[in-house]
């Protein structure tokens, strides 16, 4: 989800260390390594939303709404550099919580938008896991520095409803005075499997030997969504495909440095992460035994996302610290 700035070098510097070696030989030949250690934790608030559709009709079918509001995680990072070349590897995890709730709307009525049914529970975080490792190159010009890379990103993120109400009429639309039926436990859950490409840059201005102030795009050319919806109540699941469709990702963060060149900087970032798969396909199964799924071709499914975050965290660059140097 996140990316991290490169530290600021000229494309000079880093092809130099190269031009030196290519004229003293192999018999003196060293290559520059390095690389960093990063750790953040932060909080995600937005969600998702799922929608089953008539095929060949927009008008929703069923719309449910999971919020992942301050939803504490961690995100440890591991980064590899030879020359300006740079290979890192993102690990991410929340902390399971109950992250809000979880609404239901349906629309059931024949030839008619009104709302059928709706119903409300809290929403319990169980899991959101993402790995990413990601490949690409860094160099400045002036004070800017830029780092263009490409990558993968897995992600898995799990929702339980539980407790809340239902307001099912018995006849006609849903309205506000329909009476509420509480509901104890487990009523519905959300499992998400997402894998996409990922096109990134960095982009940083130093504004001084203290600060670095900048800004990462990202754009998902291509996404692949797998869910499965689990109607506890109904002993039925749900599984909807989603193969295509775009998403993007934009981030500011403001990198500190309290004492120059000691190899450990500070840093902060808040972003925001738009997910937006086309229509798929959706089977359906019952729960307990394995009967296999009836895939409907009459219903498509949809999923859309969004997710912004608040980070802070600290960056060491172990080529910094050891051998140890005099603070200056």
């Amino acid at each position: 989800m996140k990316r991290r700035p490169k530290k600021h070098l000229t494309l000079q510097k880093a092809l130099l260390p190269a031009l030196v070696m290519l004229a003293a030989g192999p018999g003196h030949a060293e290559v520059p390594l390095g690389g960093s250690i990063q750790l953040f934790t932060g909080v995600l608030f937005g969600g998702m939303t799922e929608y089953v559709y008539e095929r060949g009709r927009e008008q929703d079918l069923s719309r449910l709404e999971w919020e992942e509001n301050f939803v504490p995680f961690l995100d440890l990072i591991g980064e590899f550099t030879i020359w300006n070349i740079f290979l890192r590897v993102s690990v991410l995890t929340a902390i399971p919580i109950q992250s809000g709730r979880m609404r239901d709307y349906d629309y059931m009525l024949p030839d008619s938008g009104a709302r059928s049914h709706y119903s409300e529970h809290n929403a319990m975080f169980d899991k959101h896991l993402e790995i990413e490792p990601e490949i690409g190159c860094f160099f400045s010009a002036g004070r800017f520095s830029f780092a263009p890379g490409i990558g993968v990103l897995f992600r898995s993120r799990k929702w339980t409803a539980a407790d809340g109400f239902v307001q099912y009429p018995v006849s006609g639309a849903w309205s506000e005075d329909t009476p509420k039926q509480g509901m104890a436990g487990a009523i519905i859950s959300y499992e998400e499997s997402t894998w996409f490409p990922t096109i990134n840059l960095d982009t940083s201005f130093w504004i001084n030997d203290r600060f670095t102030l900048g800004l990462t795009t990202v754009w998902y050319p291509y996404l692949e969504v797998k869910t499965i919806d689990s109607h506890y109540l109904r002993a039925t699941r749900f599984h909807d495909e989603m193969r295509g469709g775009t998403g993007c990702l934009a981030e500011v963060f403001l990198v500190y440095s309290p004492v120059k060149k000691t190899g450990h900087y500070f840093m902060a970032s808040f972003g925001y992460e738009g997910l937006f798969p086309t229509k798929g396909s959706s089977g359906i199964g019952a729960m307990g035994y394995d009967n296999g799924l009836v895939w409907d071709n009459a219903y498509q499914s949809k999923m859309v996302s969004h997710l912004f975050w608040f980070s802070i965290g600290i960056m060491l660059y172990p080529e910094e610290i050891w051998p140890p140097r005099p603070l200056r």
